[in-house]
């Protein structure tokens, strides 16, 4: 089992990937910047 840490930072960086694809540059930039866990 991956450390949480590894799971969450995965997660985000699908999500923003899935923004991305959207157009919601911003968003997605702002959900990589984020630095809450």
């Amino acid at each position: 089992m991956p450390k949480l840490s590894e799971w969450v930072v995965r997660f985000r960086f699908n999500r923003a990937r899935l923004l991305m694809e959207m157009g919601r540059w911003a968003e997605a930039l702002a959900v990589l910047q984020d630095e809450r866990p």
